[in-house]
């Protein structure tokens, strides 16, 4: 560890900055589909359902509805 900080620091010294480049990453539209998605069902309660235990909710996800 300390081998790479010296070695990084010598750099940043070197090249007057770091010596890499500092990027925020994008989110995926995967990511983004699915905070879309929550987004949607916290605005809109009342068109999703809700189950107070997992009998319930087991039931829901078996039936043919």
């Amino acid at each position: 560890m300390n081998t790479f900080i010296n070695m990084a620091l010598v750099q940043v010294v070197k090249r007057d900055g770091i010596p890499f480049e500092v990027i925020n990453p994008k989110p995926s539209k995967v990511l983004l589909e699915a905070l879309s998605e929550v987004n949607e069902m916290i605005n809109n309660p009342k068109k999703y359902p809700r189950y107070s235990n997992r009998e319930d909710l087991k039931k829901a996800l078996l039936s043919d509805d």
